[in-house]
């Protein structure tokens, strides 16, 4: 098998699109890394999962919580409100 300059010359313009994603993709990792240190002071996607788990519990916890003060409301003014 003979490989001819110009297959060479496609390989290296292969060779150089795919650094240029590799550095862009670099570059947009970077930027989203910054974004989550800045926004939610955290450095890794690891840290930022972590928090989300913590953040959805407290979500669910507060519904929770809302929805039991809700209840109690509505039973302790049923007779003042119109709810079935």
């Amino acid at each position: 098998m003979t490989t001819s300059i110009k297959d060479l010359e496609e390989l290296k313009a292969r060779a150089e699109q795919m650094r240029q994603a590799s550095d862009r993709a670099q570059g947009a990792l970077e930027q989203a890394t910054a974004q989550l240190k800045e926004k939610f002071g955290v450095s890794t996607v690891e840290a930022a999962g972590k928090l989300l788990k913590e953040k959805e519990a407290a979500e669910e916890a507060a519904k929770t919580a809302f929805e039991t003060k809700l209840e109690e409301f509505e039973e302790k003014w049923k007779d003042k409100l119109d709810v079935s």
